[in-house]
């Protein structure tokens, strides 16, 4: 469908209010909707803090299917995202998660090593294709967990 190409870049932000606005009556302009379109992402303080504990220990990149109504809202409410050392957004290269192409493109735009590359998401399905791409995976559940999950792979104890 139009709607779920959004992650993929094939549908630009506009044209997926347009859609979506007009498929759901939605008499809002499009901050309105972008606003309640993205409204539901919440920062997790536990993560947040492990990830600023690994910050210039490891680099950090984020690899999320995304879209750019959510990029928009989420870089500005969550500024920390700003201080990892990379992205690829799934909108922005035209694949995603758990397609094998976006873990391989994703090594190649930072020079990865797959065995020494750890993968964290919290659905099962994009954790096992990492795995298969021959990254570590942690299927995150909750921070003390993944922390503890980061440690068995020998990443030093946080």
């Amino acid at each position: 469908s139009d709607v779920c190409s959004s992650d993929l870049g094939e549908l630009g932000a506009q044209r997926f209010y347009e859609i979506v606005a007009a498929d759901l009556e939605f008499a809002g302009d499009y901050a309105a909707f972008a606003r309640a379109f993205s409204d539901m992402f919440t920062a997790d303080p536990a993560m947040v803090d492990l990830a600023a504990a690994l910050r210039g220990k490891l680099p950090r990149y984020i690899l999320s299917n995304t879209n750019p109504i959510h990029i928009a809202f989420i870089g500005e409410r969550f500024p920390f995202l700003h201080e990892f050392e990379g992205h690829v957004f799934s909108h922005e290269v035209g694949l995603e998660k758990p397609d094998p192409a976006i873990y391989h493109h994703t090594e190649q735009v930072f020079g990865l090593t797959p065995a020494r590359t750890v993968f964290i998401d919290d659905i099962h399905a994009n954790v096992a294709a990492a795995r298969a791409a021959g990254w570590h995976g942690i299927q995150h559940r909750d921070a003390a967990r993944t922390r503890r999950e980061l440690t068995n792979l020998g990443i030093p104890p946080i």
